[in-house]
C-alpha cells in the first residue's frame, strides 16, 4: 500500500458538485491512501449532523460540501475501500460518523494522535501542537465551534478545514519512521484495529444505557432497575424525535425518578429536573417505566451492580502505581495508556485470577510491554527499593 509521503498541496478545491467530487476521488485513488477529517453538528441532534469531509493526498486538498452534496456515495466507497489508507488525527468521534454516514466501517485506519502517543509526544496531543512538532508550521486560529450547519462557509471555516488535513499526510511519514525506530509499529497497528473495530461497531443495547447515565454508579440494585428501564425509554424517544438525551430527559431527572421510584403522578411532580411538558403527555409512560424497573426479580436487579471491589491491603495501590510511573517513564508513555487505575484495582482485588481478566493491560503489546511485570507485583514477585545513588526508586525481582 502506497505511504504518505507528503503533505496535500494545492490552495484546495471546495467541492460543491458530484462532478467536482469525481475529478477529485480519481487523484486520491491513485495514491493509495487519504488524509480524512470531518466537521459536523451534534448538539440539537441524536444523530450528529455531519455537514464537511475534508480529505487530502498529494498535490489535492478539498472539503466535500454535503449540503450540496448530499449523497456522495463515490467518497462512501473510497473510505470503505480496504486498499486505500485513512489518515485521521484523534479518530474517535470521526469513525462512528462517517461509517453511519457510508454505511459500513472506514478502514484501514492510521491515527497521527495514537502513533504521537506511542512514540513520547504525550497523551492526546492537539493536531496544530503536533503539526507544529513535527512539521514546523503553525496553524491559525481555529473555528471548530463555528456553525458549520450555515451557509455560505467563511473563508476562515474553509480555510481552517483545509488545514486540518492539509499536514496529516506529512505527520503519517514522521510517525511512521519514529514508530520504526522505536520498534512499536506492530503497537500501533494494534491500537488501529481496536479503533477500526470500536467506529464500525453497532450502538450499544438500550437497556445497557444505563450504565453511561451520570449518577447511576451510587444507585442501589432496585433503584438501578428502575433506572435501566428509564434509560431505556429514553434512548428510544430521542432516536424517534431525533433529539439529544438531555433534551428529552435530563441524567439528573432520571436518577431522581430511580431514587424516588414514583408511583402515582403526584409523586412522579414531586422529581426535580423533570419537565413540565413531558410530566403533562407523558407522565403515564414514565410511571410504566418505574412499574417495570419495580417487577425486576431482586436477582436480576443485583446483578445490574457492579460487585463492589475487595478492600485492598493498605498501600498496594500505591505501590503497583509507582511501579506503573517507572514502567511509563521508561517507556516515556502516559501511565494510563499502559494501564489506568481502575485495571490496577481489579487486578490487585483478585490476584489469582487475575491472569484471565479481561482488560487491556494484560492484552496485547500492553501484556508484555507493563502486564507481565503487574502480574508478578501481585503475585508477590516484583517489588520496590530505593537507589539512594541515583536519588530513584528501582524495580526489583524480589519481593
Amino acid at each position: 500500500m502506497p505511504s504518505p509521503d507528503s503533505a496535500g498541496g494545492g490552495e484546495g478545491i471546495y467541492v460543491a458538485d458530484p462532478g467536482a467530487l469525481e475529478s477529485v476521488l480519481a487523484r486520491v485513488r491513485a495514491a493509495g491512501w487519504v488524509a480524512v477529517d470531518t466537521e459536523f453538528v451534534g448538539e440539537e441532534t441524536y444523530y450528529p449532523r455531519l455537514e464537511v469531509v475534508q480529505i487530502a493526498s498529494p498535490g489535492v486538498v478539498a472539503l466535500v460540501d454535503l449540503q450540496a452534496v448530499p449523497r456522495p456515495l463515490a467518497l462512501w466507497d473510497l473510505l470503505r475501500d480496504p486498499r486505500v489508507l485513512k489518515v485521521f488525527h484523534a479518530s474517535g468521534q470521526d469513525l462512528p460518523i462517517l461509517a453511519r454516514a457510508s454505511g459500513g466501517s472506514v478502514l484501514p485506519v492510521f491515527d497521527t494522535q495514537v502513533a504521537a502517543c506511542l512514540t513520547g509526544f504525550g497523551h492526546q496531543i492537539s493536531y496544530g501542537g503536533l503539526v507544529e512538532k513535527l512539521a514546523d508550521r503553525r496553524l491559525g486560529k481555529g473555528e471548530s465551534f463555528t456553525d458549520w450547519t450555515r451557509r455560505p462557509l467563511s473563508s476562515a471555516q474553509i480555510r481552517y478545514a483545509f488545514d486540518d488535513v492539509r499536514y496529516l499526510g506529512e505527520l503519517h511519514e514522521r510517525l511512521s519512521q519514529r514508530l520504526g525506530e522505536m520498534g512499536r509499529t506492530d503497537w500501533a497497528e494494534e491500537e488501529f484495529r481496536r479503533l477500526e473495530r470500536e467506529g464500525g461497531a453497532p450502538p450499544p443495547d438500550d437497556r445497557e444505557r444505563f450504565r453511561r447515565v451520570k449518577g447511576g454508579e451510587r444507585l442501589g440494585p432496585r433503584e438501578v432497575a428502575v433506572l435501566r428501564e428509564m434509560a431505556a425509554w429514553r434512548e428510544e424517544e430521542a432516536r424517534r424525535r431525533n433529539w439529544p438525551r438531555p433534551r428529552v430527559l435530563a441524567d439528573e431527572a432520571l436518577v431522581g425518578i430511580a431514587k424516588n421510584m414514583p408511583r402515582t403522578r403526584d409523586e412522579l411532580l414531586r422529581v426535580r429536573y423533570l419537565p413540565r411538558p413531558l410530566f403533562e403527555h407523558g407522565a403515564d409512560i414514565l410511571l410504566e417505566a418505574v412499574r417495570r424497573g419495580l417487577q425486576t426479580s431482586e436477582d436480576e436487579a443485583r446483578a445490574l451492580c457492579p460487585a463492589r471491589p475487595a478492600r485492598l491491603p493498605p498501600g498496594l495501590l500505591d505501590f503497583l502505581q509507582a511501579l506503573l510511573r517507572l514502567r511509563a517513564e521508561a517507556l516515556s508513555l502516559p501511565p494510563p495508556v499502559l494501564a489506568t487505575a481502575a485495571e490496577l484495582e481489579r487486578i490487585a482485588a483478585a490476584p489469582e485470577s487475575a491472569e484471565s481478566l479481561d482488560v487491556p493491560a494484560l492484552s496485547g503489546w500492553r501484556r508484555a510491554a507493563f502486564g507481565e511485570e503487574l502480574l508478578a507485583a501481585v503475585r508477590g514477585s516484583r517489588g520496590l527499593r530505593y537507589d539512594p545513588a541515583r536519588r530513584a526508586l528501582r524495580a526489583t525481582g524480589d519481593a
